[in-house]
């Protein structure tokens, strides 16, 4: 699997992560970004594989301020065209092994 690295699984599916995510993960966004907002108070956020943003826009729209981490420069892509997704600060990490 020499040509499968880090960012390659998030690279491949960046464009339709978002709409046709392999669980039905998406049903319960909402639940789950007013939960983890509820939990957060005011605390800054910090997502670990924050692809696209599903989670952490939303979250960053509602006045929490949200960091995130991820291998992917193409999720990430799809995170910065959404609105508020060019706000959230982010480390793009690729692994060096």
């Amino acid at each position: 699997m020499a040509d499968y690295e880090a960012s390659t699984y998030g690279d491949r599916i960046a464009a339709v992560y978002d709409h046709q995510l392999p669980f039905p993960a998406t049903r319960f966004t909402d639940a789950t970004v007013e939960f983890l907002a509820s939990i957060a108070g005011k605390r800054r956020v910090l997502e670990l594989g924050i692809g696209t943003g599903r989670i952490a826009v939303p979250l960053a729209a509602k006045g929490l301020k949200v960091f995130g981490i991820d291998a992917s420069e193409e999720m990430v892509a799809q995170m910065r065209g959404k609105a508020g997704g060019d706000a959230i600060r982010l480390s793009l990490a690729i692994s060096a092994t």
